[in-house]
């Protein structure tokens, strides 16, 4: 085998280390937004359920490449490369879906949190406990600030002051939950796409390598014939 050919293998199973890393990246990704599905209202239970789908599938994947390489299996080479560009293209189609859904999924975010906080003001238990959840976990108070519990004749809640202590409206966070939720939640999209984008190049890459790997294979096997 050259040695462009032996640098490949060696390449390929360098990338599926990689790949192996970010496939459990992806998990964590997608274990991530299952635990924290709740607060964002139910919206992020279809991506997280895909993105460990994939991650786990990936890892299948990568060890599938890894082997190949080891043992110069053309076989195994296309199934991997195939599989990684079906795995490419899902996560392409993904990325669009987030881009093409943003403004519903910040819209249908507003609703959720609306709803919550107008159901706490009602004293409904369930509703206050992930108020407190989420007003613990950004640093925020009310939907636009501490002034709406004032508005509400409430009291202000200990999940809005440092340190979980009681205290007034003026010790309280100042910022409102709903911008806090909204920006965190775009930070997300954006990091998930820069996340899409690094892993897309890399599996295209595994692609190229793994083609090249087997491309040399079978030269070398028609040179054994010969």
């Amino acid at each position: 085998m050259g040695f462009f050919s032996c640098t490949s293998k060696f390449i390929l199973f360098f990338f599926n280390l990689i790949v192996v890393m970010l496939s459990a990246a992806i998990l964590g990704i997608g274990i991530y937004a299952i635990l924290n599905n709740k607060t964002y209202g139910g919206t992020l239970s279809t991506p997280a359920i895909i993105f460990i789908v994939i991650g786990c599938a990936i890892t299948i994947v990568a060890f599938l490449g890894c082997w190949g390489a080891i043992q110069e299996n053309r076989c195994y080479l296309h199934l991997y490369a195939s599989i990684l560009l079906v795995l490419l293209l899902i996560l392409i189609a993904i990325g669009a879906a987030v881009i093409i859904r943003k403004d519903q999924t910040e819209a249908s975010l507003l609703q959720f949190l609306g709803t919550v906080f107008d159901k706490g003001q009602s004293d409904d238990v369930t509703s206050k406990t992930l108020i407190d959840e989420i007003q613990s976990s950004f640093k925020c108070c009310g939907m636009d600030g501490p002034q709406e519990y004032i508005w509400n004749l409430k009291p202000i809640p200990a999940s809005c002051c440092y340190g979980g202590n009681s205290c007034n409206a003026i010790d309280a966070y100042k910022d409102g939950c709903q911008q806090k939720v909204l920006n965190f939640l775009k930070y997300d999209l954006k990091l998930l796409g820069i996340f899409a984008i690094v892993v897309g190049v890399v599996e295209l890459l595994g692609v190229v390598f793994a083609f090249i790997l087997s491309t040399s294979i079978k030269r070398q096997n028609m040179r054994g014939h010969v």
